[in-house]
């Protein structure tokens, strides 16, 4: 079963929390804040992430989580419900947002949607695959290595599913600013993933130009650890 990590300072909350995951079947590990979460060693499947954390708040979290796995299931559970930071928790990673107070049956089942998704229950329909830590991609029987760059746009396209990425979007996944020099970074970064899938096997069109606009990943894919 998942082993989660619960990031939050009330005391009272993580508790209850925790005690209601681990009913479920859950290991839950308990941190009052992210310094805390940094310190151990522990592997983790899925987060739970407070927003109004001391020192270091759940942005910064997030942001620092994504970066150094891009196959995380991340949620945060907050009491902010204004639009603007709904929309800067999803842009910095987060796969689902939920405000406070949650029903736990419905944290249950967001925590049971990630992670059978991000554990590729259904990987009967799913061709490609990336080991994030051997940082391999695999496609029917044939495998390649793929650098933690690329890792980190695959990833990315495949969680904004036919929407795409716009450019600046691809720029921040990559920390870079959206000028001459960075296009020009995606666009080299783009062309050898290309050549990779093809050498899959994969069609041309797995990785889509969306003119005037960025890319689409049209080939579902999964993270695996």
């Amino acid at each position: 079963m998942t082993t989660i990590a619960l990031i939050e300072d009330n005391e009272d909350l993580r508790n209850y929390t925790a005690l209601f995951l681990e009913q479920n079947g859950y290991t839950v590990v308990q941190c009052e804040d992210a310094e805390s979460y940094l310190e151990t060693n522990t592997t983790v499947g899925l987060f739970i992430i407070d927003l109004n954390l001391p020192e270091m708040d759940g942005y910064s979290l997030v942001k620092s989580i994504r970066a150094s796995d891009p196959g995380a299931a991340i949620i945060i559970l907050s009491a902010r419900d204004w639009d603007g930071d709904i929309v800067k928790g999803y842009e910095l990673g987060a796969d689902i947002y939920l405000t406070k107070p949650t029903n736990p049956a419905v944290l249950l089942s967001t925590v049971r949607r990630l992670t059978q998704r991000h554990a590729g229950l259904n990987a009967e329909h799913i061709g490609l695959s990336v080991n994030r830590v051997t940082q391999v991609m695999h496609f029917d029987q044939a495998s390649c290595p793929i650098s933690g760059s690329e890792l980190a746009i695959l990833y990315r396209l495949s969680i904004a599913g036919a929407r795409g990425l716009e450019r600046f979007e691809m720029a921040e996944v990559l920390n870079l600013d959206l000028d001459q020099g960075s296009r020009k970074a995606i666009d080299v970064r783009i062309v050898r993933l290309r050549k990779k899938l093809a050498s899959l096997g994969c069609a041309k069109s797995t990785l889509e130009t969306m003119r005037g606009y960025g890319y689409r990943l049209n080939l579902p894919m999964r993270i695996t650890s």
